[in-house]
């Protein structure tokens, strides 16, 4: 008998290991389609989010008796509208600072030459340290061949591409708004026939409202921030104030990487634009100011007990997702982790996932 229990604990022991090996190998290959399918999963994961974050508007409409395509119609259309507007007011300003980047840039480095200097001793000895042991090798001679054809043509498949992924986020967005829900429950309802136990729509009912909450709250706190960052900047003197405020209103919708986005640039245009250090690190010092306020104290406040994510984990997710997919992954990772620790609270026993995305400093 107990060399029939050591057996069984050996084989119960080898079944895991083969389950946890399977369970990686899965993940392993799921984090290879992510990665190679980004052309064609990206304007799919933007619709749905869309489509879940515009959906309780959509109800709301069409209980006061609009057609559900002409509600999802008219608010996506509504959308783009706004949208159009805020790119054409900022569109001449943006290329205006584009056009003028080289002459920025020399501003930039006349401002920046004492730190340079440093630098340049800091290079040197680098360069008399490698010399000792290195040998002198005759660079390759590289032959520039700058064909305007070959660039026309990349950049007329890249305008291509973006057109048709933008069309394709808009009608898939429309669809999923129109008939998203009643496929779900068609879905729902015949898993529940055959016996499955489903619970897809109790999930998507409470993945949407969070998301809702959530990125209305945000988007009212980014509103407000950048008109404090307009007016901030208006009283300082620099030029295009509410360019800037724009700016740092979309990119705090981005964790971390946006508000040091923002600074970076407010920074860089103070520079330029001010005699002296002495105004450009006020400015720069304002806008710091403005946003750990609005980090520290009023997303706190209104967002973070509600969204109760692990920064650890959310600042991991951003990083990770930005080596897959770029910029793409970056704007994604927050509405998905939302979404996945959303679910996991659902489910009747702990799960490793609720355990890593639960904030535990806020349970302290």
């Amino acid at each position: 008998m107990p060399t029939q229990s050591v057996r069984n604990i050996v084989d119960a022991s080898g079944i895991t290991k083969c389950l946890f090996a399977l369970r990686l190998l899965s993940w392993l290959a799921v984090g290879v389609i992510v990665y190679f399918c980004k052309p064609a999963l990206a304007p799919v994961l933007f619709a749905t989010l869309l489509a879940i974050l515009l959906s309780p508007l959509t109800d709301w409409l069409e209980r006061r008796h609009f057609p559900r395509i002409i509600a999802a119609i008219l608010i996506v259309g509504t959308l783009i509208g706004s949208f159009a507007i805020v790119v054409d007011m900022a569109w001449n300003p943006t290329l205006k600072w584009i056009e003028d980047a080289p002459s920025i840039l020399q501003k930039v480095e006349q401002k920046i030459r004492p730190l340079q200097r440093v630098l340049a001793r800091i290079d040197s000895v680098t360069v008399r340290a490698t010399s000792l042991t290195s040998t002198h090798t005759t660079p390759d001679l590289v032959i520039a061949d700058a064909s305007s054809r070959e660039e026309g043509i990349v950049r007329m498949g890249a305008i291509r591409l973006a057109f048709i992924n933008i069309v394709t986020v808009i009608l898939l967005t429309i669809f999923l708004l129109i008939a998203g829900a009643k496929t779900l429950l068609s879905v729902e309802s015949a898993l529940i026939r055959k016996g499955y136990q489903c619970h897809y729509l109790h999930n998507i009912a409470s993945v949407r409202a969070e998301l809702s909450r959530y990125f209305a709250t945000l988007a009212s706190i980014n509103v407000g921030l950048g008109c404090v960052t307009s007016l901030v900047l208006t009283l300082w003197g620099l030029p295009n104030p509410w360019l800037w405020g724009i700016m740092a209103a979309v990119l705090n919708f981005i964790p971390y990487i946006g508000p040091l986005v923002s600074l970076l640039v407010i920074t860089v245009v103070s520079l330029v634009s001010f005699e002296g250090y002495v105004t450009a690190i006020g400015v720069a010092a304002s806008f710091l100011g403005i946003t750990t306020i609005e980090g520290q104290l009023v997303q706190p406040l209104l967002v973070g007990y509600r969204l109760n994510l692990n920064p650890i984990m959310l600042f991991l997710g951003i990083w990770l997702s930005g080596w897959f997919w770029g910029i793409v992954g970056v704007v994604l990772i927050t509405p998905i982790l939302i979404a996945l620790k959303e679910v996991s609270n659902h489910q009747k026993k702990d799960s490793v996932v609720k355990a890593a995305l639960m904030d535990r400093m806020l349970e302290a």
